[in-house]
């Protein structure tokens, strides 16, 4: 019987999740041929990312939170029916207690987990131990040990034998450009639910152009790489160039500076 994965790849406003999973969806394919891939995704764009077939169910982050919560949960439903996948891949995020049913009745269930703040990384580790078989910590062990080196109960939590640390998982270009510029991102572009004046895309994007004035009034080359939520005001309002993509890795170099309010997949 063929194995089958499914990755289950939730993102409201960024891209950072899809991207990921996409990246290991990609990397399953190349030295695992035989096994069977899908996704299972919120975002809009899923589909750009991802090789394999699957199914999208595009939040909206107007919704009230319960009602957001519960589409999820039920397009969920539907990709296990459809799929039938042997092995629950998920990103930092998964509906408890849905994954550890899955596992009690038999699911192979594999977890890609982000560091969490040094006080409560041990109660994510538990929580995590709860409902997966394997625990993927996509960070450097040198950042680890920056983050928890002081937290010996961390320190054992991490070095448990369900629990693996990669390194990030990443897109990377065979051949980086050698082009000198400066490229501002907003990520996928979305707006954070109920963010700040400060925190907003608008306060972003006003610092984005003065920093870019700046910049080419020295005669130096900027850019702008317009994520597929970014919402076209902003993009009237840049005088400079713009880059359409969903593969921005290929655009960055040994001589680019990327400025932007990406999180920590993008970085």
């Amino acid at each position: 019987m063929t194995e089958t994965v499914l990755f289950y790849a939730i993102n409201g406003i960024g891209l950072g999740h899809v991207v990921r999973m996409s990246s290991l969806c990609r990397a399953i394919d190349k030295q695992r041929g035989d096994i069977g891939r899908s996704y299972y995704s919120n975002s809009p764009v899923a589909d750009k990312l991802f090789d394999c077939d699957g199914l999208a169910i595009p939040d909206n982050l107007a919704d009230p939170l319960p009602r957001r919560i519960g589409r999820i949960l039920v397009g969920f439903g539907e990709a296990l029916s459809k799929f039938r996948p042997s092995i629950l891949v998920c990103d930092s995020h998964w509906p408890r207690p849905y994954v550890g049913n899955l596992r009690a009745r038999g699911m192979r269930t594999v977890i890609v987990l982000d560091a969490a703040p040094p006080d409560r990384m041990s109660y994510v580790l538990k929580r995590a131990r709860e409902d997966f078989d394997q625990i993927i910590i996509p960070h450097h062990p040198e950042e680890l040990s920056w983050l928890y080196g002081k937290s010996s109960a961390t320190w054992a939590a991490l070095s448990a034998p369900d629990v693996t640390i990669v390194g990030p998982i990443a897109r990377t270009s065979v051949s980086p450009p050698q082009d000198e510029q400066v490229i501002f991102t907003l990520g996928a572009g979305g707006e954070y639910f109920g963010a700040s004046e400060r925190n907003s895309v608008a306060s972003f994007f006003e610092a984005f152009v003065h920093a870019a004035n700046v910049l080419s009034y020295r005669k130096i080359n900027v850019a702008l790489a317009e994520g597929p939520l970014l919402q076209s005001l902003y993009l009237r309002e840049w005088p400079y160039k713009i880059i359409k993509t969903n593969n921005l890795h290929l655009h960055l170099g040994p001589n680019t500076a990327l400025v932007g309010r990406p999180g920590y997949n993008t970085c």
